[in-house]
């Protein structure tokens, strides 16, 4: 099956759990008052490579606003991502088993300068009132994903001992990984709109979005090429004789699967610290560029598949099109433009971003095209791209999905 035909089942998977969930999350959002509902279904497709676990899903999100006041408002999204099994072979097809992740978000926005005045005096001396232009918003919230249990088969670069026919080197494995994972995060953001009259107006982003992730992921079993499974201590005996000359794929491949044979839980905080600027002429067109640098308490590479504890849990917080990761950042950017005609607004989007430890980097580019259909109802829609190299020169391309709707109270 091609990625894009897989791509179609998955994003029609989604928008099945998606209107399961809209209509759940609205007996809530409702007699809360929501000023505003929303829906999105996302599907995205990843294949594997030789230090990263193969990944997919589909997912939904559900998500309110509601106006508290002029100067504060309230946002909570629920998301349900369904990761899709890896299927590297046939090795551990009928072993594998897919978990939801659930990640519920609460967040507060506050303007401090909303529904303030001014007095005004003009030229002939008499006084009255007016708006101040709101030009500062914080935004304060946090972030929960309970624990997820996802068994998933993976590929190994094995090291091969040297034989009196045929040198040492390395072959590659089918292997069952069990990864479990969990997180809490919050964010912080402070933001300044010059909010003036003038066509040209820019917006001024800066925020910090900590999180701390709990995974525990265990090597269960490997098969060789000639068809033999293997124990967890067989293949922690054959890294410990991989030396300083070993290729560099092994030597990874060994420094990964070291801590997933552990069997033991590894926390890593992870504080992704982002800018992002906007220009905004006419309204009608918006370009925006972004920046972002990833903190680690710990090496990310050292507590497993870094995609695999990521999956569903929106780590470092970006946005859909630019890029997903299939290994910790180090830094990622992206710019977009879009322009409103009408009622359609169409935007572009590309990033570029470095993977830890010289791990390679991405490519992106997505498409993206909203409709207001009514007064009340807004329909949208994407697609986007990736192009991943890794340390080797090796390149493999992902693709990813998403459709929305959005209703105004």
């Amino acid at each position: 099956m091609s990625a894009m035909s897989s791509l179609k089942i998955h994003l029609i998977s989604s928008f099945r759990f998606a209107l399961c969930w809209a209509l759940t999350s609205l007996l809530w959002t409702v007699p809360a008052r929501a000023d505003s509902v929303s829906m999105s279904a996302t599907a995205s497709q990843t294949p594997a490579t030789a230090d990263n676990s193969a990944s997919g899903s589909n997912g939904t999100t559900v998500s309110s606003q509601v106006d508290v006041s002029t100067a504060w408002m309230i946002l909570t999204s629920f998301g349900l991502t369904r990761p899709q099994t890896s299927h590297v072979g046939d090795a551990y097809a009928k072993q594998e088993k897919e978990s939801n992740v659930y990640a519920l978000t609460l967040d507060a926005s506050w303007i401090p300068d909303a529904g303030h005045t001014t007095t005004v005096v003009d030229e002939d001396g008499e006084t009255s009132q007016e708006d101040v232009d709101p030009h500062w918003t914080l935004d304060v919230g946090a972030l929960w994903s309970p624990q997820s249990t996802t068994l998933t088969s993976t590929t190994l670069v094995l090291p091969v001992k040297a034989t009196k026919l045929t040198p040492a080197g390395s072959e590659e494995a089918p292997a069952l990984l069990k990864a479990q994972a969990s997180s809490i995060g919050s964010n912080l953001s402070l933001a300044y709109d010059t909010a003036g009259s003038g066509p040209w107006q820019w917006e001024l982003t800066l925020a910090a979005r900590p999180n701390w992730v709990t995974t525990q992921q265990t090597l269960q079993q490997y098969e060789d090429r000639q068809g033999n499974t293997h124990t967890r201590a067989e293949l922690l005996a054959s890294c410990q004789g991989v030396g300083a000359s070993a290729d560099k794929a092994l030597k990874k491949t060994c420094k990964t699967v070291t801590a997933l044979l552990k069997a033991e839980a590894d926390s890593l905080l992870v504080v992704p610290v982002t800018l992002d600027w906007t220009q905004t002429w006419r309204e009608k067109t918006d370009f925006s560029i972004f920046g972002a640098y990833f903190l680690y308490s710990s090496d990310p590479n050292a507590a497993g598949y870094f995609n695999l504890a990521a999956a569903g849990r929106k780590i470092g917080g970006a946005s859909f099109g630019t890029g997903v990761a299939i290994a910790p950042f180090l830094w990622n950017s992206g710019t977009s433009i879009s322009h409103v005609w009408g009622d359609l607004r169409l935007t572009a989007s590309a990033g570029y971003a470095r993977y830890v430890d010289d791990g390679g980097s991405y490519r992106s580019f997505a498409l993206k095209i909203g409709y207001k259909i009514s007064k009340n109802w807004k329909l949208s829609g994407a697609v986007a791209t990736q192009n991943d190299i890794d340390d080797t020169g090796v390149a493999s391309r992902s693709y990813a999905g998403t459709a929305g709707l959005r209703y105004t109270f």
